[in-house]
């Protein structure tokens, strides 16, 4: 899957400086570009329920590419039980020791959600970076990683017209300059070449239709 990248925060400097998170920093990328079209495809069209867009097929298959390089899922950012559940979880993580014996880490949050949800994701990995020792995790050095959808992959995916796209996630940045204080990267994914998906039926967005549309997977010839 193509891509795009932006840093905040020196995000790229930082990886840069790190031989452990350059190691991490290059699993996470040939994760993303090793989900093959053909994979997407397969994927949604084997779904037992109509999905309406390809973000579970997406989520899907970069689960399988960072488990296999041994990410771990659903990471709990603070010991406390009190502050458990999702609302309190990375997507994925992972740390890595450098050559001087410290652990450098990368947590991850992979964002095809509401728009409303940005601020919190963001946060969130902000909260992870943050030194504390009540943290599950704790890391010398590290870098977080924001994945989302650019616009044309909103669009070709069959993605909700509410979801936050890549250019709503740099909107957020700027107001919340102060407390996102710490290295990130926003890997922006790009739409499909050979496909897209319809969105059927057509009249959807009509008060009577609302909740019972579904994408049609269209190749592009």
């Amino acid at each position: 899957m193509k891509y795009k990248i932006d840093d905040f925060n020196q995000g790229k400097a930082v990886i840069a400086s790190s031989s452990a998170l350059g190691t991490l920093w290059e699993e996470m990328l040939q994760s993303v570009a090793d989900i093959e079209e053909t994979e997407i495809i397969d994927y949604f069209r084997s779904q037992k329920r109509s999905a309406k867009s390809i973000s579970e097929a997406i989520n899907k298959l970069l689960d399988e590419k960072l488990t296999k390089r041994e990410w771990n899922r659903q990471s709990p950012i603070y010991k406390d039980e009190d502050l458990s559940g999702k609302t309190w979880t990375l997507d994925f993580s992972k740390g890595m020791r450098d050559s001087d014996g410290k652990e450098s880490g990368m947590p991850v949050e992979v964002v095809f959600n509401h728009g409303e949800a940005i601020a919190w994701n963001l946060i969130k990995l902000s909260l992870a970076l943050e030194s504390n020792v009540q943290k599950k995790f704790h890391f010398n050095t590290s870098v977080g990683v924001y994945i989302c959808a650019s616009k044309q992959l909103k669009d070709k995916g069959g993605f909700d017209g509410a979801i936050g796209e890549y250019e709503k996630v740099l909107k957020y940045l700027k107001p919340l300059d102060q407390k996102m204080i710490k290295p990130l990267v926003v890997i922006e994914l790009l739409a499909p070449e050979t496909f897209y998906i319809e969105r059927y039926p057509s009249d959807y967005h009509i008060v009577k239709q609302r909740g019972r549309s579904t994408g049609k997977l269209k190749l592009i010839s």
